[in-house]
């Protein structure tokens, strides 16, 4: 894999739910990522949905889909043998990701002061939910925590109602992407001077940057909760819809008006009168209104007729009339919608892994992004339990298979 674009280096990943993410994105440009569990694995291997339903530690869904690509030891590093050995393989690595609480690792005499005595250009990311420093450092933390703390979850759900969370956990990812982002910048300045880095990532900051709209909106209405307006946008002192229900699920689109973009209202109108609606605006002259002078009442009955026009299209047929037309609608793309999409089939974003030991394939996100010269590639399914033990701790460490069948009786692998 000399090809890609992160090879030949190598990543112990020491995370858990937090930084998994910041492995598989690294895996994925290329480094050799060891995914380093406990004895027995991760605690992230509990988590269903199960592959076929059947709650086993190898077919959690989520294990599979976040440690795509990387292989997999189990280590204990509570044990005075297992650190020696995380010791010798830090000494052929370049970057180790964790996500302990902060000091646990230097309690080991594994922390960042002790890896640069045995490799002085090493990178250790700490992903962790509030930083190393800081009252609230040494916090446990959950999705709902952290989208609550770093304020984007304020921002979710109506004015009138509270604040609502994402329909499923996404600030680990959120950690998890800056992780391996900042691994990077920190590989960048090591070409340069030889030095490595501790990195040290906080979730809750990770999740504030979101917020940077919604406090633009709150520096111009000293309102907290201004854009919690659920399918609409605040524009002056009226609710405008931006999500509205077709034949087959939704789409976006929002009204213009006004001297420079009104005309694009023209076109909605034109196309529903075509269709034999009648709207009862086919001479509304949408370029001489100005939006802050629009009433919510006056915005409520024009919503009546546009709506009534995407309610007797399809998705499909409303994106391919609006290109036509040189109209902004876009669909809201289900799961189903998105794995059927011809633009992500063109551009293979879709791919079959194999998955031996259940005899079949499973389909997963492939690439984000194309580099020339340096293809993306998955290295393969996520690991098993401890299966690359003897390929790591015997080929290359040089252990002998007696002595990893004593190391694993003895609890340390």
């Amino acid at each position: 894999m000399s090809d890609t674009l992160l090879a030949p280096y190598r990543v112990l990943d020491l995370t858990d739910l937090k930084g998994h993410l910041c492995g598989k994105v690294l895996a994925e440009m290329g480094a050799d990522v060891l995914k380093i569990e406990p004895p027995g694995g991760d605690s992230a291997r509990d988590l269903g949905p199960f592959i076929d339903d059947i709650p086993d530690r190898n077919r959690s869904l989520y294990w599979c889909a976040y440690n795509l690509s990387k292989r997999g030891v189990t280590l204990n590093l509570e044990s005075a043998d297992g650190r020696d050995l995380f010791r010798r393989l830090a000494a052929k690595a370049d970057f180790v990701i964790e996500s302990f609480k902060p000091g646990y690792l230097d309690g080991l005499g594994l922390g960042y002061s002790d890896l640069r005595k045995i490799k002085k250009d090493i990178v250790l990311t700490s992903i962790t939910p509030f930083g190393q420093t800081g009252p609230y450092k040494g916090y446990e933390s959950s999705d709902l925590i952290l989208m609550g703390m770093g304020g984007f979850m304020s921002e979710n759900g109506y004015e009138d109602s509270p604040p609502i969370r994402m329909s499923q956990d996404q600030a680990y990812n959120h950690g998890g992407i800056y992780g391996a982002a900042a691994s990077l910048a920190a590989h960048y300045d090591r070409a340069k001077s030889g030095e490595g880095q501790h990195i040290d990532v906080c979730i809750q900051e990770a999740l504030a940057l979101m917020f940077d709209p919604p406090m633009q909106a709150w520096i111009m209405n000293k309102k907290d909760g201004t854009n919690r307006v659920g399918p609409q946008m605040i524009r002056g002192k009226i609710l405008m819809r931006l999500v509205w229900p077709c034949k087959d699920g939704f789409v976006t689109w929002r009204l213009f008006t006004g001297g420079a973009v009104g005309r694009r209202t023209h076109l909605i109108i034109d196309w529903a009168e075509e269709d034999g609606q009648h709207t009862g605006l086919k001479g509304t002259k949408w370029e001489d209104i100005d939006m802050l002078d629009i009433t919510q009442p006056q915005l409520d009955a024009w919503d009546k007729v546009f709506a009534e026009f995407f309610m007797r299209h399809t998705k499909e047929q409303l994106v391919e009339g609006s290109l036509k037309r040189h109209m902004m609608i876009y669909p809201v793309n289900s799961i189903t919608d998105a794995l059927t999409h011809r633009h992500l089939k063109a551009r293979d974003f879709w791919v079959d892994v194999e998955h031996p030991e259940l005899g079949r394939t499973l389909k997963y996100p492939g690439p984000y992004w194309k580099v020339h010269g340096a293809p993306w590639r998955t290295r393969g399914r996520a690991p098993l339990v401890g299966e690359h033990n003897e390929e790591i701790f015997v080929k290359e460490l040089g252990l002998t298979k007696d002595e990893l069948i004593s190391l694993a009786e003895a609890g340390v692998i």
